[in-house]
């Protein structure tokens, strides 16, 4: 369940900018003035979300403790389609840098990942692998444009905390 855990934290922050679960008022909690704006028709495709998400997740992936880090790579590991879709990513980076050399791109892909779990050392193919994970949250439609109910957010929890891939 750590991995529910992990990943309705990131979800609240995005719709709340907090990673605890929201305060419903009679029956709808506010969701975020940064939610409200990006959250429109396109926007999972649109140039300028795609470049804030960079700096959204930057500040969410680096306040989170070691054990939801674990269960980050934990999931990128068990998440085949998205490791290799990374892995691809990251092999064609390292052709660019290392033409010449014999590296072993699995290995090195796997250490920079646990860089990330054991130094908090974000980097791009985490960013990568969250913005393709949440990017559908952003086309979410709610019955108010300000405000999401309980019943709303909790389909919302349920789609995102039970998606086995970034790519689905």
């Amino acid at each position: 369940m750590k991995e529910n855990q992990t990943f309705q934290k990131i979800l609240n922050y995005l719709l709340f900018e907090d990673f605890n679960k929201p305060v419903f008022n009679e029956d709808s909690a506010a969701l975020s003035v940064s939610f409200i704006q990006d959250n429109k028709p396109g926007a999972s495709v649109e140039e300028g979300l795609n470049i804030k998400m960079n700096s959204i997740f930057s500040s969410i992936l680096i306040k989170l403790d070691k054990d939801d880090r674990e269960q980050i790579l934990k999931n990128i590991l068990e998440d085949r389609k998205s490791y290799d879709g990374l892995l691809f990513l990251f092999t064609m980076e390292i052709e660019k840098l290392f033409k010449n050399k014999q590296i072993d791109i699995p290995l090195e892909f796997l250490k920079m990942m646990n860089n990330y779990v054991s130094k908090n050392e974000l980097n791009a193919f985490v960013l990568i692998y969250f913005k393709l994970f949440f990017a559908d949250l952003f086309e979410e439609r709610f019955n108010q444009k300000t405000q999401i109910s309980e019943k709303e957010y909790v389909k919302v929890l349920e789609k995102f905390t039970s998606k086995k891939s970034s790519i689905d």
